[in-house]
């Protein structure tokens, strides 16, 4: 390594250590833009009870309001999400309402049900087909056992997806998506009271928006996922009136971006 790719690196750790990533939490039709501390709240077109991001950067989110001519639910992207967000539809086309999205090695999973009566299943989407296919039901019914799966997050490192439902006090699950035939939900711990939620894992650190109908407001923080203990971030906005649906994405801080884009350049011009 020279000095130059001594001092990007150098740079790279600095930022990471310092530069937090930007947090995209919804509730209903309002997004927050939590950054460096600060938040700002749009107004979007429709509901969103679900986002997620993919690998290339695309910010996914899911409507949970019934197209009433087809029966179906619309995704849709999030177009410009920190500075004019918009929602850009790419299909009505999903079976049921579906509170959680979560990509795992560049393939988007939601989970679908728990409405109180029926089970929650784990599902596949194909964004250019425009279709979804049932991985199985996961054994979790919603209501007061455990509420359904609002908000997952994914673990490469350790290939692990965590399931976090709502209730006093919420769930945290370990959901095995390769069991056969359908996919298991194993009990981690319960953590404090919660509304509905969405949660996303990154950096090696599980998040979670939720909803907390003591004080009408909408909270960020990070989960244990040792435990489910909850270590608050941030109170992002107050005054609802109601509970309504909750998402959460995450995206780097520009910087990041910028940093690793120029070691690599670097790095190119090292070779030849």
């Amino acid at each position: 390594m020279n000095r130059y790719q001594s001092v990007i690196a150098l740079a790279i750790c600095a930022s990471s250590a310092h530069a937090s990533p930007i947090f995209l939490a919804s509730h209903e039709n309002q997004l927050f833009v939590h950054e460096n501390g600060a938040t700002q709240q749009f107004a979007l077109s429709d509901n969103v009870t679900s986002m997620a991001v993919a690998p290339d950067g695309t910010i996914y989110a899911s409507s949970p309001e019934v197209d009433v001519s087809s029966g179906l639910y619309t995704l849709y992207t999030i177009d410009n999400p920190t500075t004019a967000p918009a929602l850009n539809p790419v299909g009505t086309f999903l079976n049921r309402k579906t509170p959680s999205l979560t990509f795992i090695n560049g393939q988007l999973y939601g989970f679908q049900g728990g409405d109180g009566n029926t089970d929650v299943d784990l599902v596949t989407i194909n964004i250019a087909g425009l279709s979804q296919s049932i991985v199985g039901a996961t054994g979790l019914l919603g209501g007061i056992s455990t509420a359904g799966i609002q908000g997952t997050g994914y673990d490469a490192a350790t290939d692990t997806l965590f399931g976090l439902s709502r209730g006093n006090p919420n769930r945290l699950w370990d959901i095995d998506r390769t069991a056969a035939p359908d996919p298991t939900g194993a009990f981690i711990a319960e953590g404090i009271r919660v509304g509905n939620l969405g949660g996303e894992f990154f950096g090696g650190t599980l998040y979670q928006a939720w909803y907390n109908d003591v004080d009408d407001s909408l909270n960020l923080g990070s989960i244990n996922t040792a435990d489910a203990s909850f270590s608050p971030i941030s109170i992002l906005g107050s005054g609802f009136g109601g509970e309504g649906s909750v998402g959460l994405a995450i995206i780097p801080a520009p910087g990041t971006y910028a940093l690793a884009g120029l070691a690599g350049f670097i790095a190119i011009r090292r070779k030849r």
